[in-house]
């Protein structure tokens, strides 16, 4: 899977997060996945992060479909963008 971009963004970027708030992570790629590419990626993701104690919230879309709606206040990827931390 080609990654372009990973960004934490929500709480844990803010630093406003409390206790055992979860971890909003963006996964942004270079190309759109299938639908059975995305879950496996995201299975194989939050088994790792868990592991590490981290609780998380994985977005995953293709730098596209980003670019595309990164302006737009009603999508997510607006606060990833405007918020968020780039790993």
């Amino acid at each position: 899977i080609g990654i372009d971009r990973i960004i934490l963004f929500g709480s844990r970027a803010r630093g406003d997060y409390i206790g055992k708030s979860d971890w909003d992570i963006l996964v942004i790629t270079k190309e759109r996945l299938s639908y059975t590419a995305r879950k496996s990626f995201l299975s194989e993701v939050r088994w790792e992060l868990v592991n590490f104690g981290i609780i998380p919230e994985i977005l995953v879309v293709d730098s596209e479909t980003f670019e595309s709606n990164k302006r737009f206040a009603g999508f997510v990827y607006y606060w990833a963008k405007k918020e968020g931390i780039m790993l």
